[in-house]
């Protein structure tokens, strides 16, 4: 349940029911951000759908711990982005999260977001990142590699990296 919407320089948000926070849109032009962990003194743990959707501008984005979720489409047609870090913090992936996102090459995939059970991965995530070359998962179990390799869609997945080691001939 969201109350009122409201705007902070270039992101738009709603409150939630909790007195969280939900980043319903960005409209800012850097090429490189850290999304804030905190609007207006309340926490971010959503990025909503769409809510970065067809920015151009977008190289780098890196996500603060305490996020949550990450709705459907929120990265979708960014076609700068390049690079994404998502927090361990992230529990949910929405539904081709970064879609289309065709130069994208580095993400980390948090260590909770396993795709298994209650829905924490809503499949396709990477679809039509064509340029995926590196997923660096913070904490690499092999009950999640089934989940994740056909979520990419990418003719040029090239390496999955564990933080602490290469992980080159699994593929």
């Amino acid at each position: 349940e969201l109350f009122a919407e409201d705007t902070e320089s270039d992101y738009t948000w709603s409150e939630n029911s909790d007195g969280t926070v939900t980043i319903t849109k960005y409209t800012g032009t850097e090429t490189e951000i850290t999304v804030p962990s905190e609007l207006n003194g309340k926490t971010v743990v959503t990025i909503g759908s769409n809510a970065f959707a067809n920015n151009t501008n977008l190289v780098k984005i890196e996500l603060n711990e305490g996020l949550k979720t990450i709705g459907s489409y929120a990265f979708e047609d960014c076609m700068s982005l390049e690079e994404i870090r998502l927090p361990d913090s992230v529990t949910n992936v929405g539904y081709r999260a970064f879609y289309n996102d065709k130069n994208l090459k580095t993400v980390n995939y948090p260590k909770n977001c396993t795709g298994s059970g209650t829905n924490t991965y809503y499949g396709n995530v990477f679809e039509g990142c064509t340029s995926l070359e590196t997923v660096a998962p913070s904490l690499f179990i092999f009950a999640s590699v089934a989940g994740l390799i056909p979520a990419f869609a990418a003719r040029s997945l090239l390496l999955i990296a564990r933080s602490s080691s290469n992980l080159n001939s699994l593929l």
